[in-house]
C-alpha cells in the first residue's frame, strides 16, 4: 500500500507499506516541501509527486 501521511511538524510524505500492510515507511521527498506516492509500477516502486 501506498499514500501519504503529514509527519509531526504537518508536512505531507510519501509512505509505502510491507506487503501485508505492515511497517509504514516515510519516503521523504525530493527535496520540496511535501510528497505523495499514488500507486505502485510493475517495477515495484512507489510512484507520485513530490
Amino acid at each position: 500500500m501506498v499514500g501519504y501521511s503529514h509527519t509531526a511538524g504537518g508536512a505531507p510524505h510519501a509512505f509505502i507499506t510491507n506487503p501485508n500492510g505492515a511497517g509504514m515507511r516515510d519516503l521523504g521527498t525530493l527535496g520540496g516541501p511535501f510528497s505523495s506516492a499514488n500507486d505502485i509500477n510493475d517495477a515495484g516502486q512507489a510512484v507520485g509527486l513530490g
